[in-house]
């Protein structure tokens, strides 16, 4: 007989269809805490509807997911002892809905603070330069790099330096504020005057009202949109065009149309920070008397991971981390040796945001096969892979994450144009930066060739440094210098002096 779950049409539509008791079961594993209870729901369907274990190989559903909000709540519990050690600013996230949601709570004010400080700097910008809108979008408005591209019509390899600009200006910034105009500036923190003892989701939308309060010049009509957005020729927005665009709702969600992305209204309900706190009624299908249901806000919470490139991969056995290793090249690899304690019940793999980017239930044998393996796709071509095997004395543990676009090169033009807005200082430390990075990524530094190379070079410069000059000796020079030498001599009467001479006469050529 068939297990009624496997004539469902996707595992998105089983978990939703269970939402209601499986936050039952998570309250019971929280002490009847609703808010984490709801959270721990969320992380779990982004780890079922991304990981999509085989249905075929379940026998027991309800099982499943139990033992799944199990494991995941082990992790954060184990997790929040991190967060005290967390040294990521704000500005390191991939957006300030994650990056409030990381934080401390006892944080949150100095944290509100500062993005609004980041808001004014970006609202700002956005007049002079692509970097203040594409932080507006990524950071704020919630845009994805695919689609903040689409809105600049700029490559999408240009979206990750525009934001690795814009990121380290605004830390700039909030380090010196008299980097920009005081005038400009004051103006700019009086249109942010906004009290951060709110939700954070209600201070986040205050937010971006103020941005849409910051915009200037006309709305464009809808054929001058079209003919920007539609046309076959791929010329970039310019500065002043797309710092309106991006804080204008009326000419963004005519944009968004014209694209076919998500509308304004879609990428930031009233629940974006935490789980949803309507979720309390409701037992039907999903879209049947599922009103009090977060769909969205599960869907979102899943695409975020999808889209989320890390720098960092750290591996977690149980809840504690074990290894870790930074993203440098197409392919990043990593096996471990654990010598647990205790028998691992499930691996997970987090970026250095925190986020996790794959969650795997282990069973050791006998109740489990001797190698367990499970595949997460990731936007853009981008897969991380977990494998552990009980082969060897020790269970290991290995990770594999591919990124076939983790070198990218900027487009000259745009590359020209970005740092061309920085100032002097921050220009050429934009450009060593940039040139380190790429050299570093590319992997040649470890090659066995470059090194010898490096260290001969490193040879040639200390020799070269620290060769004592020399010029060439003349005839007259030596006499005068052995002349000298005599006289010394001479005033000593102890010694007795015999001068021998032996001269040598060369003709140049000879």
């Amino acid at each position: 007989m068939l297990n009624p779950w496997r004539v469902a049409e996707s595992h998105e539509d089983l978990f939703v269809q269970r939402y209601n008791r499986l936050v039952g079961m998570s309250l019971q594993l929280t002490g009847h805490d609703r808010e984490q209870a709801e959270d721990l729901v969320h992380e779990a369907f982004v780890e079922f509807t991304l990981g999509r274990p085989d249905l075929d190989a379940i026998q027991n559903l309800e099982g499943y997911l139990y033992g799944m909000l199990r494991n995941l709540h082990l992790s954060q519990v184990r997790r929040a002892a991190r967060r005290h050690t967390q040294s990521l600013s704000l500005l390191d996230y991939d957006s300030a809905e994650i990056g409030l949601r990381s934080s401390d709570p006892r944080d949150r004010i100095r944290a509100k603070d500062e993005l609004r400080d980041v808001c004014s700097y970006a609202c700002l910008r956005k007049e002079t330069s692509k970097a203040g809108s594409v932080l507006l979008l990524r950071f704020f408005h919630g845009y994805y790099p695919v689609e903040i591209a689409q809105v600049l019509r700029s490559p999408r390899r240009a979206v990750d330096d525009w934001l690795r600009i814009a990121r380290r200006e605004a830390k700039l910034y909030l380090e010196n504020p008299r980097r920009l105009n005081p005038i400009r500036l004051s103006l700019a923190a009086d249109a942010l005057q906004i009290a951060t003892g709110q939700m954070a989701g209600d201070y986040l939308s205050e937010l971006r009202t103020a941005i849409f309060r910051s915009c200037k010049g006309s709305c464009l009509s809808l054929d001058r949109l079209r003919e920007l957005y539609l046309s076959a020729e791929t010329d970039s927005i310019d500065n002043e065009l797309l710092g309106h665009i991006v804080s204008c709702a009326r000419c963004l969600d005519e944009v968004n149309h014209l694209l076919g992305l998500p509308p304004l209204a879609g990428r930031f309900p009233n629940d974006m920070i935490g789980p949803d706190s309507h979720s309390h009624g409701g037992t039907g299908k999903s879209g049947s008397g599922s009103a009090g249901k977060p769909v969205k806000s599960l869907t979102r919470r899943a695409k975020e991971v999808f889209e989320h490139s890390p720098r960092e991969l750290r591996i977690s056995v149980n809840g504690f981390i074990l290894g870790s290793q930074r993203i440098g090249a197409e392919v990043s690899e990593q096996t471990l040796n654990v010598n647990a304690g205790e028998k691992i019940g499930f691996v997970e793999v987090f970026s250095e945001q925190e986020i996790r980017l794959a969650f795997m239930n282990v069973q050791a044998p006998p109740d489990g096969p001797v190698r367990q393996r499970a595949a997460i796709p990731l936007s853009e071509g981008r897969t991380i892979e977990l494998a552990v095997s009980f082969s060897d004395p020790w269970p290991t543990v290995h990770a594999l994450y591919q990124d076939p676009a983790a070198v990218r090169a900027l487009d000259t033009g745009e590359a020209t144009a970005a740092v061309r807005d920085l100032p002097a200082s921050a220009r050429r430390a934009s450009l060593l930066s940039d040139w380190w990075r790429r050299i570093a990524a590319s992997g040649i530094l470890l090659r066995p060739a470059s090194i010898t190379a490096a260290l001969v070079i490193l040879l040639i410069g200390i020799l070269t440094f620290f060769r004592v000059p020399s010029r060439p000796a003349f005839a007259a020079e030596l006499l005068r210098r052995a002349g000298a030498l005599e006289e010394v001599a001479r005033a000593d009467s102890n010694f007795v002096i015999h001068r021998a001479l032996s001269l040598e006469e060369r003709v140049p050529g000879s």
